[in-house]
């Protein structure tokens, strides 16, 4: 099988999909329309000043997830695809591309041995 190349349209489930099948996280921000990634920002501030009021401490943990695709188990991912309803060819798509991908980390001029991914 030929390795398909991703674009990012592919990211994009049917308009409704995920709402008419309910699931999709209440405070998922981002992808979703009307539900922009500063709403979440917004959602967190206005959170703080909630307890704030109510004279409470408040922690803030904060991960930059840029590359977490790379750190997704990707039998899990799998399974949770066919779980929502990706199933078939589009399934079989999705798990040609996860298969035998190759990463490395570079910082710097210092590179890491090149990596494969599997299932």
């Amino acid at each position: 099988m030929a390795r398909p190349t991703f674009h990012a349209v592919s990211l994009s489930p049917p308009p409704g999909f995920l709402k008419l099948h309910n699931t999709v996280y209440e405070f998922q921000f981002g992808f979703r329309k009307y539900h922009l990634t500063v709403l979440a920002l917004m959602e967190v501030i206005d959170n703080i000043y909630q307890h704030m009021d109510l004279h409470e401490y408040t922690i803030g943990i904060y991960l930059d997830l840029q590359k977490a695709f790379d750190t997704v188990n990707h039998e899990i991912l799998l399974y949770k695809l066919d779980n929502y309803g990706i199933r078939g060819v589009v399934h079989q798509w999705f798990k040609s591309y996860l298969t035998g991908r190759k990463q490395f980390t570079a910082i710097g001029q210092v590179h890491s041995e090149i990596g494969t991914s599997s299932l």
